[in-house]
């Protein structure tokens, strides 16, 4: 019989095996760790229901649960139908395996020849950073459980079908975060919105997230945050609304200050914020503090937490408190406090800080129905941008990450650009000053689809796939440079081919294509490119074209399942 390893390469694995996370289940060995980590190699071999777990020297007596006494070198066959193998002879026959996702160990029934498994980190291109979308600014399609479909959702009851793990099943879709929270608020109370929060918030990204990041050898982790991670910042327009929590204590149910009879937002209490800095930066990760929400919406889609409500932010004033101010002005205080607080941290989590992102997608969707002047979107950039000027930060090797976007003017190239080179002279573009667009083929001429209509279909040749990206993509960073001859980033790509994710490409070369030109592109660009996002194990029909811990076979099925509201698994 011949006989392959699989590698598992960790020091944390083989600790993991020796205090017994892997089990035998129904004669297989069933992997519960969420990653698997470069590191130290061990082998684990499976053979006619016998375990067997080969270490260094020193650790040689140590064997999982499950084998046996003395268990010395087993035969064993691995196949990786999740990631594609290959290899010559037979597979073990079909009631001798089972697909657990990242890992399939195949329990040897019979004569079994070599199949190899291929690790999908090894084919991940270099990258400098990624998102963490959905964690601290929620988005309905994250947690569309079985029933997700659009990227962006195109019917006002949104997506959302819960809030793992304290929301498991709800009586109706959520479109946005703030709807869920007032939701939630009104149903359950302000305790236990405040603990469901809490219990995503600590459960989502952790210490594997971290670790599986720099086990990538990534720099840079964008964080998405909301206005009332800030909330006490409004505290001038209504003490009793944003000014009786402790900020860094505690998570409080603050109303939106416009759409106060909708949407309700979980405050986020800085003391742990700063703690998840600290983790980053044992990580050699870097972070960068991105506003991604503000009040009243400041662009049209779901992230801006109180969609289909129409965004207010640039027309409108406080509906609580102080009437008399604009929602424009409480989102110079959001960034005012966001600035303040970043000086003010202790040296390692402000260390941890790369740079700050004043606004995300500013009026996003603007150019085709108007709900902001231009004049208003470029002038108020330009306001939040002098407290960033005049702030420390600048002389604290911050960054300010300039997120503009096309969709919010009519002529960006001839209105946006002159305006960031008046804005920022060429010595803050070399130093600080970072050009930041966002680029998705998921939508557009460039798309690709397993039905008609695409720029590509995904099952034609790679090199012809390729190809087409290549045009696409290097069509985009040739602008960008024309445009921005200083610092450049792109905060947000990815590898989904449709905005429909039932009809995108499912293929894992398609995908790893996708990605390698990708990310070729932007770095003979000289651009830094982010990818969002890091996961959603409660979308999973969004994972392969969105969550770069699948895509780097970090990923397991989640644990739970999110139905469609009103029913329950």
């Amino acid at each position: 019989m011949v006989c392959r390893w699989l590698a598992l390469r960790s020091e944390r694995v083989i600790r993991n095996l020796k205090d017994s996370k892997y089990s035998i289940r129904k004669g297989f060995l069933v992997p519960r760790l969420h990653g698997v980590f470069p590191g130290a190699a061990a082998s684990v071999t499976v053979c006619a229901r016998r375990v067997s777990l080969a270490l260094p020297a020193q650790d040689a007596r140590a064997e999982p649960r499950g084998a046996a006494p003395g268990a010395g070198r087993y035969c064993a066959v691995t196949a990786g139908a999740d990631f594609g193998h290959r290899g010559t002879g037979e597979a073990c026959p079909a009631n001798g395996a089972l697909d657990t996702g990242p890992y399939l160990l195949a329990r040897c029934m019979a004569h079994v020849r070599v199949m190899e498994i291929e690790d999908p980190m090894a084919s991940l291109p270099p990258l400098t950073g990624v998102n963490a979308g959905g964690w601290l600014n929620l988005e309905d399609w994250f947690f569309s459980g079985v029933t997700g479909r659009n990227v962006m959702s195109l019917v006002n009851r949104g997506q959302g079908a819960c809030l793992p793990p304290a929301v498991l099943t709800m009586d109706d879709y959520w479109p946005s975060e703030g709807f869920l929270t007032m939701r939630l608020n009104q149903s359950r109370g302000p305790a236990f919105t405040a603990e469901a929060f809490e219990a995503h918030r600590r459960s989502f990204i952790g210490e594997e997230d971290f670790q599986g990041m720099a086990s990538l050898k990534l720099q840079l982790l964008r964080l998405p945050l909301h206005w009332a991670a800030f909330a006490d910042a409004l505290a001038p327009i209504d003490h009793e609304l944003y000014g009786k929590h402790n900020p860094d204590e505690d998570t409080a149910i603050v109303p939106d200050p416009y759409y106060n009879g909708l949407a309700a937002f979980a405050t986020v209490p800085r003391k742990w914020l700063a703690s998840q800095l600290r983790k980053a930066a044992q990580n050699n990760l870097r972070v960068v503090l991105d506003l991604h929400a503000f009040p009243g919406g400041a662009a049209n889609g779901t992230y801006n937490g109180v969609w289909p409500s129409p965004p207010a932010f640039w027309k409108e004033k406080s509906n609580v408190g102080n009437r008399s101010v604009a929602l424009k002005d409480a989102g110079l205080m959001v960034v005012k406090a966001m600035v303040q607080w970043v000086e003010g941290l202790d040296d390692t989590a402000r260390g941890a800080v790369a740079g700050v992102t004043v606004m995300n997608e500013p009026a996003h969707m603007n150019q085709g129905s108007a709900f902001a002047s231009e004049a208003d979107i470029l002038q108020w950039l330009s306001d939040a941008s002098n407290m960033f000027r005049q702030s420390k930060l600048p002389g604290m090797s911050v960054k300010l990450y300039m997120q503009l976007i096309g969709t919010a003017f009519r002529d960006f190239d001839g209105t946006v650009v002159p305006w960031f080179h008046k804005t920022f002279s060429s010595q803050e573009q070399s130093k600080w000053a970072v050009a930041d667009l966002h680029f998705y083929i998921a939508w557009g001429g460039c798309d690709g689809r397993v039905i008609s209509g695409g720029g590509f279909a995904c099952d034609d040749p790679l090199d012809e796939i390729r190809q087409k990206i290549d045009g696409c993509v290097k069509s985009f960073t040739q602008d960008f440079r024309k445009n921005f001859g200083g610092l450049r980033a792109v905060t947000e790509f990815s590898t989904g081919t449709f905005q429909d994710a039932r009809f995108a490409c499912q293929d894992r070369r398609v995908l790893e294509a996708f990605l390698q030109v990708q990310a070729d592109a932007y770095k003979a660009a000289d651009i830094q490119p982010f990818f969002w996002t890091w996961r959603m194990p409660h979308g999973p029909i969004f994972e392969r074209g969105w969550s770069l811990r699948w895509l780097a076979g970090l990923e397991l099925p989640a644990q739970v399942t999110c139905p469609p509201p009103g029913h329950s698994f």
